[in-house]
C-alpha cells in the first residue's frame, strides 16, 4: 500500500487539509518518527504527515515550496548525507544531528532516563561496560 503513496499525493493531501487546519504541517519519514515528534508538538496546531520514505518527504516538500505553500516543515534522518556532502538545499528541510533519530537519542540524556526508569540498577552495574558505547559499536 505504501508504494502507492507518492510525493504528489502527500502534497495534495496537505493542500486539501489547509481548508480545515490553519496550523503548521510537519512531514516525516515514517510511523516511528511521526509517533515520536507528536510527543513534542501541540497536534491541534501542527499536523504530522508520514511520507513513508525520505525521498517522498523531500519530493513532497519540494512540490509545496515550489507552490509557495506556507507553514510546512520536514524532518528527515541525516543518514550519510553529511558524510557524502549531498545535503539538498531546501529551506524548510531539517536533518537529524546524527545518522538517524535513534542515534540522536543515544547521544542525548534520554538514554540514561530510559535506563533509570525501565532498567535494573543491579543489571546495569553487572553489565560492566558503558551501555551507550556498546550500543553505538553494535556489539555486546
Amino acid at each position: 500500500m505504501r508504494e502507492f503513496i507518492t510525493a504528489d499525493r502527500i502534497a495534495n493531501k496537505i493542500r486539501q487539509m489547509r481548508s480545515q487546519h490553519l496550523g503548521a504541517f510537519l512531514i516525516v519519514e515514517g510511523d516511528t518518527d511521526a509517533r515520536l515528534y507528536k510527543n513534542f508538538l501541540d497536534c491541534t496546531k501542527c499536523h504530522v504527515e508520514n511520507a513513508s520514505s525520505k525521498d517522498k518527504v523531500v519530493a513532497a516538500l519540494n512540490i509545496l515550496e515550489k507552490d509557495r505553500f506556507e507553514g510546512v516543515l520536514a524532518i528527515v534522518d541525516a543518514d550519510f548525507w553529511i558524510l557524502e556532502e549531498t545535503i539538498p538545499s531546501i529551506t524548510n528541510l531539517l536533518l537529524t544531528d546524527t545518522h538517524d533519530l535513534e542515534t540522536t537519542i543515544l547521544k542525548s540524556p534520554a538514554l540514561g532516563k530510559v535506563l533509570s526508569e525501565h532498567g535494573s540498577e543491579q543489571k546495569i552495574i553487572n553489565f560492566g561496560k558503558d551501555i551507550r558505547q556498546t550500543l553505538l559499536e553494535g556489539r555486546s
